[in-house]
């Protein structure tokens, strides 16, 4: 994946997220899922991080861990039928570690 800039909103606003990210899954380095709306692009990475990019370019608004739900609403839009094999084991165990660290379920994404 390309070398990635990050808004401001995100680098400031967001910092303990990005920092989670680092410290947990990373950011990844293969877009396993993309879709594409009027204004901005939306992204899951081979470790099950959601990008929420601007359109035509290598910028992230924002970004957090995905929960099944978005990634089977993106797989849907995708027309697949399922969500791939290694993407389904990333997000499920995503979600294990962030109810074994937090102590409940992960909702959020």
């Amino acid at each position: 994946m390309k070398e990635l800039t990050f808004s401001y909103h995100f680098q400031k606003e967001r910092a303990d997220r990005i920092d989670y990210i680092n410290n947990t899954v990373g950011f990844g380095e293969e877009i396993i899922v993309e879709v594409n709306y009027e204004n901005k692009r939306e992204c899951i990475t081979n470790t099950g991080v959601l990008l929420v990019m601007a359109k035509e370019r290598d910028f992230v608004i924002t970004a957090y861990i995905a929960n099944f739900s978005k990634v089977w609403s993106m797989c849907k839009i995708n027309e697949l039928e399922r969500v791939p094999q290694e993407l389904y084991r990333v997000v499920k165990d995503n979600a294990h570690h962030w109810q074994m660290q937090n102590g409940y379920a992960y909702i959020g994404g």
